[in-house]
């Protein structure tokens, strides 16, 4: 918006009368298609956003677990490189992997994880060259993963670590780019340390999206609440709201 004469105009308005006053140096033709854009412009601003993001519902790619007794257990990848063994102290007929490579997603925006359960920190989520990843400690755990179009250049991937006997719950959301670099815009397990006075007693549990927000549950005690993730298009981040039943 403009401020003309001391009144709030609205831009259009005032790119309105710019065309009539200016109407001389402009034939019929152009001022017709001057304002034809001028109104199709104004009428997606009055709407909103010009192109704002949208997001697809969750989709649950595979998961993976890490056994009590070393070696991890993938399910639902798409490529698998390390070297695999059957562990008949946890489990005959699923095969259990070291160390190697794994992929989930399309080829062609793929999540990588990278893993070695002879190191400390012995998963890692990114890229094909593993230069743009972040590690994690995986102990007797599992990680769900889900995948979120989008109407953009980039897609989301979320993990959703399980709560068990060794820990609670976490979420982790994950970008990629359209040339190929990694994301983490954010973790609740750092939410759990801003929001609560009690963090180890946050459980959060579903995730959905609504247009360009995602969303997830939570429990504290006995409160429930949500958290929303709002995608910021001029940021390009997301902003956070905490909202408690």
């Amino acid at each position: 918006m403009t401020i003309q004469g001391g009144l709030w105009i609205p831009w259009y308005c005032t790119a309105v009368i710019l065309c009539r006053t200016g109407g001389a140096l402009m034939t019929r033709k152009s001022r017709f298609a001057f304002r034809l854009a001028v109104v199709l412009v104004a009428l997606l601003t009055m709407n909103g956003y010009v192109s704002a993001m949208k997001f697809s519902q969750p989709v649950e790619l595979g998961s993976i677990f890490n056994t009590p007794s070393r070696g991890f257990i993938f399910k639902g990848e798409n490529s698998n490189n390390g070297k695999s063994y059957i562990n008949k102290r946890w489990s005959k007929n699923e095969r259990v992997y070291e160390k190697g490579v794994a992929t989930f997603g399309n080829i062609e925006d793929a999540l990588y994880i990278y893993y070695d359960d002879n190191k400390k920190l012995n998963v890692m989520f990114g890229n094909k060259d593993g230069k743009n990843v972040f590690s994690y400690s995986m102990i007797e755990l599992t990680y769900v993963v889900r995948k979120i179009q989008t109407d953009s250049t980039f897609v989301l991937y979320t993990l959703n670590r399980v709560a068990g006997s060794m820990g609670s719950s976490n979420w982790i959301i994950l970008g990629r780019k359209s040339d190929g670099v990694f994301v983490k815009y954010l973790e609740t397990d750092y939410l759990k340390k801003q929001y609560f006075q009690n963090p180890r007693y946050v459980d959060f549990n579903e995730i959905y999206t609504l247009n360009d927000t995602i969303v997830i549950s939570y429990k504290y005690f006995e409160h429930r609440g949500e958290f929303r993730f709002k995608w910021d298009d001029k940021a390009q981040w997301f902003g956070v709201e905490q909202v408690v039943y």
